[in-house]
Protein backbone atom coordinates (compact mmCIF):
# COMPACT_ATOMS: atom_id res chain seq x y z
CA UNK A 1 0.00 0.00 0.00
CA UNK A 2 2.74 2.43 1.00
CA UNK A 3 4.69 1.68 -2.21
CA UNK A 4 1.67 2.39 -4.41
CA UNK A 5 1.04 5.70 -2.63
CA UNK A 6 4.64 6.77 -3.17
CA UNK A 7 4.40 5.78 -6.83
CA UNK A 8 1.27 7.87 -7.39
CA UNK A 9 2.78 10.88 -5.70
CA UNK A 10 6.13 10.68 -7.44
CA UNK A 11 5.15 9.68 -11.00
CA UNK A 12 5.19 13.32 -12.27
CA UNK A 13 8.86 13.51 -11.36
CA UNK A 14 10.17 10.19 -12.60
CA UNK A 15 12.60 11.85 -14.92
CA UNK A 16 13.98 13.91 -12.06
CA UNK A 17 13.54 11.49 -9.20
CA UNK A 18 16.36 13.11 -7.26
CA UNK A 19 14.21 16.24 -6.79
CA UNK A 20 12.04 14.22 -4.42
CA UNK A 21 14.93 13.11 -2.26
CA UNK A 22 17.06 15.49 -0.22
CA UNK A 23 20.75 15.16 -0.76
CA UNK A 24 21.24 14.23 2.92
CA UNK A 25 18.71 11.39 2.62
CA UNK A 26 19.97 9.64 -0.52
CA UNK A 27 22.48 6.82 -0.76
CA UNK A 28 24.11 4.96 -3.63
CA UNK A 29 23.94 1.22 -4.30
CA UNK A 30 25.83 -0.98 -6.74
CA UNK A 31 24.38 -4.47 -6.36
CA UNK A 32 20.91 -3.57 -7.64
CA UNK A 33 18.73 -5.05 -10.39
CA UNK A 34 15.95 -3.26 -12.24
CA UNK A 35 12.95 -5.58 -12.44
CA UNK A 36 10.45 -5.73 -15.29
CA UNK A 37 7.75 -4.07 -13.20
CA UNK A 38 9.97 -0.99 -12.81
CA UNK A 39 11.06 -1.80 -9.25
CA UNK A 40 14.71 -1.63 -8.24
CA UNK A 41 15.78 -4.54 -6.03
CA UNK A 42 19.01 -4.16 -4.04
CA UNK A 43 21.34 -6.92 -2.88
CA UNK A 44 19.91 -6.55 0.65
CA UNK A 45 16.41 -7.36 -0.62
CA UNK A 46 14.99 -3.83 -0.48
CA UNK A 47 12.54 -3.03 -3.26
CA UNK A 48 12.38 0.59 -4.45
CA UNK A 49 9.30 1.49 -6.55
CA UNK A 50 9.45 3.96 -9.40
CA UNK A 51 10.08 7.49 -8.21
CA UNK A 52 12.24 6.46 -5.26
CA UNK A 53 15.44 5.81 -7.23
CA UNK A 54 17.34 6.96 -10.31
CA UNK A 55 20.38 5.84 -12.25
CA UNK A 56 23.76 7.46 -11.65
CA UNK A 57 24.68 8.70 -15.12
CA UNK A 58 28.27 9.38 -14.11
CA UNK A 59 29.08 5.77 -13.18
CA UNK A 60 27.70 2.65 -14.81
CA UNK A 61 26.06 0.17 -12.47
CA UNK A 62 25.45 2.75 -9.72
CA UNK A 63 22.00 3.77 -8.53
CA UNK A 64 20.75 6.44 -6.16
CA UNK A 65 17.98 5.40 -3.78
CA UNK A 66 15.90 7.15 -1.11
CA UNK A 67 15.49 4.77 1.86
CA UNK A 68 13.36 7.25 3.82
CA UNK A 69 10.65 6.97 1.15
CA UNK A 70 10.21 3.30 2.05
CA UNK A 71 9.80 3.72 5.79
CA UNK A 72 11.20 5.22 8.97
CA UNK A 73 14.90 5.86 8.54
CA UNK A 74 18.04 6.99 10.30
CA UNK A 75 21.45 8.02 9.04
CA UNK A 76 24.67 6.17 9.90
CA UNK A 77 27.66 8.52 10.17
CA UNK A 78 30.65 8.25 7.90
CA UNK A 79 33.37 6.73 10.08
CA UNK A 80 36.15 9.25 9.36
CA UNK A 81 33.77 12.20 9.65
CA UNK A 82 32.44 10.99 13.01
CA UNK A 83 35.93 10.38 14.42
CA UNK A 84 36.97 13.95 13.54
CA UNK A 85 33.85 15.41 15.20
CA UNK A 86 34.40 13.27 18.31
CA UNK A 87 38.00 14.43 18.54
CA UNK A 88 37.05 18.09 18.05
CA UNK A 89 34.25 17.84 20.63
CA UNK A 90 36.33 16.11 23.30
CA UNK A 91 38.67 19.02 24.12
CA UNK A 92 40.19 18.39 27.53
CA UNK A 93 37.28 16.13 28.56
CA UNK A 94 36.47 12.87 26.68
CA UNK A 95 33.05 12.61 25.05
CA UNK A 96 31.10 9.71 26.54
CA UNK A 97 29.40 7.06 24.38
CA UNK A 98 26.23 5.20 25.29
CA UNK A 99 23.89 2.39 24.27
CA UNK A 100 21.02 2.70 21.81
CA UNK A 101 18.56 1.52 24.48
CA UNK A 102 19.54 4.43 26.72
CA UNK A 103 18.27 7.12 24.34
CA UNK A 104 15.14 5.61 22.77
CA UNK A 105 11.46 5.92 23.60
CA UNK A 106 9.72 2.77 24.83
CA UNK A 107 8.31 1.82 21.41
CA UNK A 108 11.42 2.64 19.35
CA UNK A 109 12.86 -0.43 17.58
CA UNK A 110 16.57 -1.33 17.32
CA UNK A 111 18.74 0.39 14.72
CA UNK A 112 18.51 -2.61 12.37
CA UNK A 113 14.76 -2.11 11.92
CA UNK A 114 15.20 1.36 10.41
CA UNK A 115 15.97 2.07 6.78
CA UNK A 116 19.53 3.33 6.83
CA UNK A 117 21.44 5.99 4.91
CA UNK A 118 25.12 5.19 5.30
CA UNK A 119 28.25 7.37 5.07
CA UNK A 120 26.28 10.38 6.29
CA UNK A 121 27.99 13.71 7.00
CA UNK A 122 27.08 17.19 8.20
CA UNK A 123 27.87 20.12 5.90
CA UNK A 124 28.14 22.79 8.59
CA UNK A 125 28.34 22.96 12.37
CA UNK A 126 28.02 19.64 14.19
CA UNK A 127 28.46 18.45 17.75
CA UNK A 128 28.22 15.30 19.85
CA UNK A 129 25.08 14.99 21.97
CA UNK A 130 24.90 13.73 25.55
CA UNK A 131 22.59 10.81 26.26
CA UNK A 132 20.56 12.77 28.81
CA UNK A 133 19.76 15.43 26.17
CA UNK A 134 18.50 13.20 23.33
CA UNK A 135 15.63 10.81 22.65
CA UNK A 136 15.05 8.87 19.41
CA UNK A 137 11.39 8.22 18.53
CA UNK A 138 9.90 5.24 16.71
CA UNK A 139 9.49 7.44 13.63
CA UNK A 140 13.24 8.03 13.48
CA UNK A 141 12.84 11.64 14.55
CA UNK A 142 14.96 13.02 17.38
CA UNK A 143 13.84 15.07 20.37
CA UNK A 144 16.29 17.27 22.29
CA UNK A 145 15.98 18.34 25.89
CA UNK A 146 14.07 21.61 26.37
CA UNK A 147 13.27 21.83 22.62
CA UNK A 148 9.82 21.87 21.09
CA UNK A 149 11.01 20.90 17.61
CA UNK A 150 11.35 17.29 16.46
CA UNK A 151 14.49 16.78 14.38
CA UNK A 152 14.36 14.72 11.17
CA UNK A 153 16.87 12.14 9.97
CA UNK A 154 18.88 14.76 8.05
CA UNK A 155 19.50 16.66 11.30
CA UNK A 156 21.60 13.94 12.94
CA UNK A 157 23.46 10.70 12.34
CA UNK A 158 24.42 7.69 14.47
CA UNK A 159 28.01 6.51 14.78
CA UNK A 160 28.35 2.88 15.82
CA UNK A 161 31.68 1.94 17.41
CA UNK A 162 33.33 -1.06 15.82
CA UNK A 163 33.15 -4.23 17.88
CA UNK A 164 30.90 -2.62 20.48
CA UNK A 165 27.25 -1.79 20.91
CA UNK A 166 28.09 1.75 21.99
CA UNK A 167 27.13 4.72 19.81
CA UNK A 168 27.56 8.47 19.45
CA UNK A 169 24.90 10.84 18.17
CA UNK A 170 26.22 13.62 15.91
CA UNK A 171 23.89 16.61 15.66
CA UNK A 172 23.97 18.59 12.40
CA UNK A 173 23.06 22.10 13.49
CA UNK A 174 23.74 24.10 10.32
CA UNK A 175 20.07 24.66 9.46
CA UNK A 176 19.44 26.30 12.80
CA UNK A 177 22.38 28.63 12.34
CA UNK A 178 21.30 29.54 8.83
CA UNK A 179 17.91 30.60 10.13
CA UNK A 180 19.37 32.63 12.96
CA UNK A 181 18.34 30.21 15.71
CA UNK A 182 14.72 31.22 15.33
CA UNK A 183 13.16 29.20 18.12
CA UNK A 184 15.84 26.55 17.90
CA UNK A 185 19.05 25.58 19.67
CA UNK A 186 20.43 28.23 22.04
CA UNK A 187 18.21 31.08 20.75
CA UNK A 188 18.68 33.25 23.85
CA UNK A 189 22.45 32.95 23.97
CA UNK A 190 22.84 33.62 20.26
CA UNK A 191 20.92 36.89 20.34
CA UNK A 192 22.47 38.00 23.63
CA UNK A 193 26.03 37.48 22.36
CA UNK A 194 25.29 39.15 19.02
CA UNK A 195 23.71 42.28 20.49
CA UNK A 196 26.19 42.71 23.35
CA UNK A 197 29.11 42.23 20.96
CA UNK A 198 27.65 44.94 18.72
CA UNK A 199 27.21 47.17 21.77
CA UNK A 200 30.84 46.62 22.80
CA UNK A 201 32.02 47.57 19.31
CA UNK A 202 30.00 50.79 19.44
CA UNK A 203 31.27 51.76 22.91
CA UNK A 204 34.87 51.06 21.91
CA UNK A 205 34.50 53.27 18.84
CA UNK A 206 33.07 55.95 21.15
CA UNK A 207 36.15 55.51 23.35
CA UNK A 208 38.43 56.14 20.37
CA UNK A 209 36.39 59.21 19.36
CA UNK A 210 36.41 60.55 22.93
CA UNK A 211 40.22 60.56 23.01
CA UNK A 212 40.56 61.88 19.45
CA UNK A 213 38.15 64.73 20.24
CA UNK A 214 39.86 65.58 23.51
CA UNK A 215 41.94 68.55 22.29
CA UNK A 216 43.97 68.94 25.46
CA UNK A 217 45.11 65.34 25.74
CA UNK A 218 48.48 65.16 23.99
CA UNK A 219 50.27 62.40 25.83
CA UNK A 220 51.60 58.86 25.63
CA UNK A 221 48.50 57.74 27.50
CA UNK A 222 46.15 59.25 24.90
CA UNK A 223 47.90 57.60 21.95
CA UNK A 224 48.01 54.22 23.66
CA UNK A 225 44.34 54.32 24.58
CA UNK A 226 43.35 55.19 21.00
CA UNK A 227 45.25 52.18 19.60
CA UNK A 228 44.16 49.93 22.48
CA UNK A 229 40.46 50.73 22.04
CA UNK A 230 40.71 50.61 18.23
CA UNK A 231 42.17 47.09 18.31
CA UNK A 232 39.49 46.03 20.76
CA UNK A 233 36.84 47.53 18.46
CA UNK A 234 38.25 45.57 15.51
CA UNK A 235 38.24 42.40 17.62
CA UNK A 236 34.61 42.79 18.70
CA UNK A 237 33.55 43.76 15.17
CA UNK A 238 35.13 40.54 13.88
CA UNK A 239 33.45 38.59 16.65
CA UNK A 240 30.09 40.16 15.79
CA UNK A 241 30.47 39.10 12.16
CA UNK A 242 31.62 35.65 13.31
CA UNK A 243 28.57 35.21 15.55
CA UNK A 244 26.23 36.41 12.80
CA UNK A 245 27.63 33.95 10.24
CA UNK A 246 28.22 31.18 12.79
CA UNK A 247 27.61 27.80 11.15
CA UNK A 248 27.11 29.18 7.65
CA UNK A 249 29.30 28.05 4.81
CA UNK A 250 31.64 30.93 3.99
CA UNK A 251 34.40 31.10 1.42
CA UNK A 252 37.52 29.96 3.27
CA UNK A 253 39.43 33.16 2.48
CA UNK A 254 36.62 35.27 3.99
CA UNK A 255 36.45 33.04 7.03
CA UNK A 256 40.21 33.37 7.49
CA UNK A 257 39.99 37.15 7.07
CA UNK A 258 37.31 37.46 9.75
CA UNK A 259 38.99 35.06 12.14
CA UNK A 260 42.58 36.24 11.82
CA UNK A 261 41.68 39.95 11.91
CA UNK A 262 39.91 39.30 15.21
CA UNK A 263 42.76 37.12 16.46
CA UNK A 264 45.45 39.69 15.59
CA UNK A 265 43.41 42.57 17.06
CA UNK A 266 42.91 40.67 20.30
CA UNK A 267 46.64 39.98 20.68
CA UNK A 268 47.55 43.55 19.70
CA UNK A 269 45.23 44.98 22.36
CA UNK A 270 46.97 42.80 24.95
CA UNK A 271 50.36 44.20 23.89
CA UNK A 272 49.06 47.80 24.02
CA UNK A 273 47.85 47.25 27.57
CA UNK A 274 51.27 45.80 28.35
CA UNK A 275 53.12 48.95 27.21
CA UNK A 276 50.75 51.14 29.21
CA UNK A 277 51.71 49.17 32.33
CA UNK A 278 55.40 49.45 31.41
CA UNK A 279 55.09 53.21 30.87
CA UNK A 280 53.43 53.83 34.24
CA UNK A 281 56.28 51.89 35.88
CA UNK A 282 58.83 54.07 34.05
CA UNK A 283 56.92 57.14 35.22
CA UNK A 284 57.38 56.23 38.88
CA UNK A 285 60.99 55.12 38.40
CA UNK A 286 62.09 58.28 36.60
CA UNK A 287 63.06 56.62 33.30
CA UNK A 288 63.51 59.18 30.51
CA UNK A 289 60.20 59.48 28.66
CA UNK A 290 60.44 62.06 25.91
CA UNK A 291 61.21 62.38 22.23
CA UNK A 292 59.39 61.09 19.17
CA UNK A 293 61.15 57.73 19.24
CA UNK A 294 59.82 56.91 22.71
CA UNK A 295 56.26 56.24 21.55
CA UNK A 296 57.39 54.91 18.16
CA UNK A 297 59.44 52.11 19.77
CA UNK A 298 56.54 50.99 21.94
CA UNK A 299 54.11 51.24 18.99
CA UNK A 300 56.38 49.06 16.85
CA UNK A 301 56.50 46.52 19.68
CA UNK A 302 52.70 46.37 20.06
CA UNK A 303 51.99 46.29 16.32
CA UNK A 304 54.70 43.82 15.27
CA UNK A 305 54.85 41.41 18.23
CA UNK A 306 51.54 39.65 17.41
CA UNK A 307 52.48 39.13 13.74
CA UNK A 308 54.79 36.08 14.22
CA UNK A 309 52.19 34.39 16.44
CA UNK A 310 49.41 34.95 13.90
CA UNK A 311 51.71 33.92 11.02
CA UNK A 312 52.63 30.60 12.65
CA UNK A 313 48.96 29.87 13.38
CA UNK A 314 48.02 30.67 9.77
CA UNK A 315 50.79 28.45 8.36
CA UNK A 316 49.68 25.44 10.42
CA UNK A 317 46.07 26.21 9.52
CA UNK A 318 46.92 26.10 5.82
CA UNK A 319 48.88 22.85 6.24
CA UNK A 320 45.65 21.52 7.76
CA UNK A 321 46.96 18.50 9.64
CA UNK A 322 43.91 17.40 11.65
CA UNK A 323 45.96 15.63 14.35
CA UNK A 324 48.43 18.49 14.91
CA UNK A 325 48.08 20.41 18.17
CA UNK A 326 49.40 23.47 16.32
CA UNK A 327 46.55 23.51 13.79
CA UNK A 328 43.95 26.11 14.90
CA UNK A 329 41.39 24.49 12.57
CA UNK A 330 39.92 27.89 11.86
CA UNK A 331 37.18 27.59 9.25
CA UNK A 332 36.26 24.03 10.26
CA UNK A 333 32.54 23.30 10.66
CA UNK A 334 31.62 26.85 9.67
CA UNK A 335 33.42 28.41 12.66
CA UNK A 336 35.67 31.38 11.78
CA UNK A 337 37.65 31.10 14.98
CA UNK A 338 40.15 28.68 16.49
CA UNK A 339 38.48 25.28 16.76
CA UNK A 340 41.25 23.42 18.60
CA UNK A 341 41.73 23.86 22.35
CA UNK A 342 45.46 22.98 22.19
CA UNK A 343 46.10 25.58 19.50
CA UNK A 344 43.99 28.13 21.38
CA UNK A 345 46.26 27.75 24.40
CA UNK A 346 49.39 27.92 22.27
CA UNK A 347 48.41 31.01 20.27
CA UNK A 348 45.77 32.72 22.39
CA UNK A 349 45.54 31.85 26.06
CA UNK A 350 49.29 31.22 26.39
CA UNK A 351 50.58 34.61 25.17
CA UNK A 352 47.70 36.37 26.96
CA UNK A 353 48.61 34.67 30.23
CA UNK A 354 52.27 35.69 29.86
CA UNK A 355 51.32 39.32 29.19
CA UNK A 356 48.84 39.37 32.09
CA UNK A 357 51.45 38.03 34.51
CA UNK A 358 53.91 40.66 33.21
CA UNK A 359 51.29 43.41 33.65
CA UNK A 360 50.59 42.33 37.21
CA UNK A 361 54.33 42.41 37.94
CA UNK A 362 54.78 45.89 36.42
CA UNK A 363 51.76 47.27 38.29
CA UNK A 364 52.74 45.58 41.56
CA UNK A 365 56.21 47.13 41.33
CA UNK A 366 54.62 50.50 40.56
CA UNK A 367 52.14 50.33 43.43
CA UNK A 368 54.89 49.31 45.84
CA UNK A 369 57.00 52.28 44.80
CA UNK A 370 57.07 55.00 47.41
CA UNK A 371 56.87 58.68 46.62
CA UNK A 372 55.47 60.57 43.68
CA UNK A 373 55.87 60.03 39.94
CA UNK A 374 59.19 61.42 38.73
CA UNK A 375 58.55 64.35 36.40
CA UNK A 376 60.57 65.15 33.29
CA UNK A 377 61.34 68.71 32.25
CA UNK A 378 58.36 68.68 29.89
CA UNK A 379 55.85 67.80 32.62
CA UNK A 380 54.16 69.97 35.23
CA UNK A 381 52.83 69.49 38.73
CA UNK A 382 49.40 68.81 37.24
CA UNK A 383 50.64 65.50 35.84
CA UNK A 384 51.21 63.94 39.29
CA UNK A 385 47.53 63.31 40.21
CA UNK A 386 46.85 62.37 36.60
CA UNK A 387 49.55 59.68 36.64
CA UNK A 388 48.18 58.35 39.92
CA UNK A 389 44.72 58.04 38.39
CA UNK A 390 46.15 56.34 35.32
CA UNK A 391 47.90 53.84 37.52
CA UNK A 392 44.53 52.95 39.04
CA UNK A 393 42.97 52.82 35.57
CA UNK A 394 45.61 50.42 34.24
CA UNK A 395 45.20 48.28 37.32
CA UNK A 396 41.44 48.11 36.78
CA UNK A 397 41.88 47.31 33.06
CA UNK A 398 44.31 44.52 33.92
CA UNK A 399 41.90 43.10 36.49
CA UNK A 400 39.06 43.15 33.94
CA UNK A 401 41.23 41.30 31.40
CA UNK A 402 42.41 38.86 34.09
CA UNK A 403 38.83 38.12 35.09
CA UNK A 404 37.87 37.67 31.44
CA UNK A 405 40.78 35.27 30.96
CA UNK A 406 39.72 33.24 33.99
CA UNK A 407 36.05 32.93 33.03
CA UNK A 408 36.98 32.00 29.44
CA UNK A 409 39.58 29.40 30.45
CA UNK A 410 37.76 27.71 33.35
CA UNK A 411 34.92 26.15 31.28
CA UNK A 412 37.53 24.10 29.39
CA UNK A 413 38.33 22.33 32.67
CA UNK A 414 34.99 22.16 34.47
CA UNK A 415 32.75 21.54 31.46
CA UNK A 416 30.44 23.75 29.46
CA UNK A 417 27.21 23.84 31.45
CA UNK A 418 24.69 26.11 29.78
CA UNK A 419 24.52 28.64 32.63
CA UNK A 420 28.34 28.81 32.81
CA UNK A 421 28.55 29.31 29.06
CA UNK A 422 25.95 32.09 29.22
CA UNK A 423 27.68 33.96 32.06
CA UNK A 424 31.11 33.62 30.41
CA UNK A 425 29.76 34.76 27.04
CA UNK A 426 27.93 37.78 28.44
CA UNK A 427 30.91 38.95 30.49
CA UNK A 428 33.36 38.47 27.62
CA UNK A 429 31.23 40.21 25.01
CA UNK A 430 30.43 43.10 27.39
CA UNK A 431 34.12 43.92 27.92
CA UNK A 432 33.95 46.84 25.47
CA UNK A 433 31.32 48.56 27.60
CA UNK A 434 33.47 48.15 30.73
CA UNK A 435 36.48 49.62 28.91
CA UNK A 436 34.42 52.67 27.90
CA UNK A 437 33.26 53.18 31.48
CA UNK A 438 36.82 52.97 32.82
CA UNK A 439 38.61 55.05 30.19
CA UNK A 440 35.97 57.71 29.52
CA UNK A 441 33.23 57.90 32.13
CA UNK A 442 35.46 57.24 35.15
CA UNK A 443 38.31 59.51 33.94
CA UNK A 444 37.55 63.05 35.12
CA UNK A 445 40.34 64.50 32.97
CA UNK A 446 38.80 63.10 29.80
CA UNK A 447 35.39 64.38 30.83
CA UNK A 448 36.79 67.87 31.48
CA UNK A 449 38.71 67.88 28.23
CA UNK A 450 35.59 66.94 26.28
CA UNK A 451 33.63 69.52 28.20
CA UNK A 452 36.15 72.22 27.28
CA UNK A 453 35.70 71.34 23.61
CA UNK A 454 31.93 71.20 23.48
CA UNK A 455 31.13 73.61 26.33
CA UNK A 456 33.12 76.79 25.65
CA UNK A 457 32.21 78.29 29.01
CA UNK A 458 34.37 75.72 30.82
CA UNK A 459 38.11 75.28 30.68
CA UNK A 460 39.64 71.85 30.74
CA UNK A 461 42.84 70.90 32.45
CA UNK A 462 45.86 70.13 30.36
CA UNK A 463 46.70 66.46 30.62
Amino acid sequence: MKSSIFTLVLIPGLALGKDFCKEELRTSVEDAVLLKNGTLMTGKGDNYPEGTFWKDEAEAGHWWVCPCLLGNCIRICDKEFAEVIIEDSSGSKPVTHFLWNEIIETDTPPIEFFKQIRHAKCDGVSNILKKEDVRILSSGKMRLKDKMKLYDAEDYCVHQMEGRNSIYIVHCAEEEFEHGFEGEQFPVEYHIYLYISQLSSIFLILTVLAYILSPQIESFHRKCVIFYAANHAAYFSAMTVNIYFFGKELVKSRCFFIGYIGFYSHLASMFWLNIMCINIFFTYKGVLRKGRNYFALFAAYSICAPIPIVAVALIFNLIDNDISIFNPKMGKNGICWMNNIDAEWIYGFGPSLILLVANVCWLSATCCARGEPVRTSEETDLTVPQEKERRRTYLMLTLVVCLTFIVEAIPYFIGGARIITLVVGVFSTARGVLIFLLLVCADKYVRKSLSSRFCKAQRGYII
